[in-house]
């Protein structure tokens, strides 16, 4: 039931546009309608799911935050939207970690993966990469640092309206080494809004996309 109440609830907050367009909900997942606009009047709307509108370039998430491991991720359709939730084991009070949520112009910075890196090839005409920190996909404190992530490297979904792939990547650093990152990218059809939810219960970090 509570899955299904946050899946409702995902779904009636994307399609009345209501909430934040950039940075995070609260941690209870709490969300406020406001009335709609015209998609056409509205940067970044979307052109199949009327009154959705978000980003076209990046957000990043304000507030607590707490260290965690990832051990969950799926993506799929959402009403008209697709959904990636990436679902995480806290190893703090709950809190979720933060987020930056970006498109990434392979061109400019590759794609990486292996050990020596090498430049990979992700599918798709625009890539949403998603970093999740602080957090980790291994646990670096049992020998041999096994994953907490059981899943696969791409996602298998179903249903769906601009997806290509949606793959996860090697385990970084922010930009000033001070926390571990999370990472995934999300190949698209096309540059499309997106908005990201974080929530509890369980910590969680969902991307939007119309």
């Amino acid at each position: 039931m509570v899955v299904a109440l946050f899946a409702l609830g995902l779904v009636l907050t994307a399609c009345s546009g209501g909430g934040s367009d950039g940075g995070s909900s609260n941690a209870s997942g709490a969300t406020t309608t406001t009335a709609a606009t015209a998609p056409t009047t509205l940067p970044g709307a979307s052109d199949t799911c009327p009154s959705f509108h978000g980003s076209t370039t990046s957000l990043t998430s304000d507030g607590p935050t707490a260290p965690a491991f990832l051990v969950d991720a799926t993506a799929g359709a959402l009403g008209c939207l697709d959904a990636v939730t990436l679902t995480f084991q806290t190893r703090g009070d709950g809190t979720p970690p933060g987020y930056t949520v970006g498109y990434r112009d392979p061109a400019k910075d590759p794609f990486q993966d292996g050990d020596p890196p090498e430049n990979i090839d992700v599918p798709g005409n625009a890539f949403l990469v998603i970093s999740a920190s602080p957090a980790l996909s291994h646990d670096p404190s049992v020998d041999g640092s096994p994953s907490t992530y059981p899943g696969n490297l791409s996602l298998e979904y179903g249903d769906h309206h601009h997806l290509v792939i949606v793959r996860e990547l090697p385990d970084a650093k922010t930009a000033d080494g001070q926390q571990d990152t999370v990472n995934w990218v999300i190949g698209l059809d096309s540059v499309r809004p997106f908005r990201v939810d974080r929530a509890t219960n369980p910590p969680r970090v969902t991307v939007l996309i119309g």
